[in-house]
């Protein structure tokens, strides 16, 4: 019985998916809502003015968690601009222990008028800022925008990196650019899933021989 108690704990599947960081906005703040790593901050630059940022709009379930509900979202709203950029940045990002990094979000854009619009990804493994690439425009409700990281090996166990949404717009008014469900994640190395396993094979045995001590009274 012990024999099969140990199997078992040595065949379970643990190669899980990691959360890193994730924000939900629900707080009204910046503030990380999931995981134990990352600090987001924004910047804006615009003429004659930037956008105002708000949690005051609401958010979706696309690209939440589990039970986390629609809540807020980080929205940047535009009443008029002639060019405007920013960035949404997540950096002190530690993966030690972790590889093949995925980062999603959900995002949304509803604008009266807008001229030309770009939005891209980058990354910082610890030596700077690298462009990941581009993506489409989105629409006017939110959809979710992923992004496979795992070719990054640089990232792969960063003590300290940083991923960032960057997006430049020309002519808006009236533009709202919503956020929400800002996510990433990462999956364990072999070696601590190797600890994983070692731990719930010791689970097994503790719980074996506990029964048997029990049976013995």
């Amino acid at each position: 019985m012990l024999i099969g108690l140990v199997a078992f704990g040595m065949g379970l599947p643990v190669r899980g998916v990691t959360i890193v960081g994730s924000w939900d906005f629900n707080s009204s703040s910046l503030a990380r809502s999931q995981g134990t790593s990352g600090t987001m901050t924004t910047e804006l630059v615009g003429y004659p003015a930037p956008s105002y940022q708000t949690f005051t709009l609401a958010g979706t379930t696309v690209n939440a968690q589990p039970l986390i509900p629609a809540g807020q979202s980080l929205s940047f709203v535009s009443l008029f601009s002639i060019v405007e950029a920013g960035t949404v940045s997540i950096t002190g990002l530690n993966f030690t222990g972790l590889r093949d990094i995925m980062f999603s979000f959900a995002i949304a854009d509803d604008s009266l008028l807008t001229g030309t619009n770009s939005f891209a990804i980058d990354y910082d493994a610890g030596s700077g800022w690298q462009s990941f690439g581009s993506f489409a425009e989105p629409g006017t409700t939110f959809t979710s925008r992923s992004f496979d990281l795992s070719s990054i090996t640089a990232l792969n166990g960063a003590t300290n990196a940083g991923i960032r949404i960057g997006f430049a717009q020309t002519l808006n008014i009236i533009d709202v650019l919503s956020f929400d469900n800002v996510t990433v994640t990462a999956v364990p190395e072999p070696q601590t899933l190797g600890l994983l396993g070692a731990v719930l094979v010791l689970l097994a045995i503790w719980r074996f021989i506990g029964l048997s001590l029990f049976a013995c009274f």
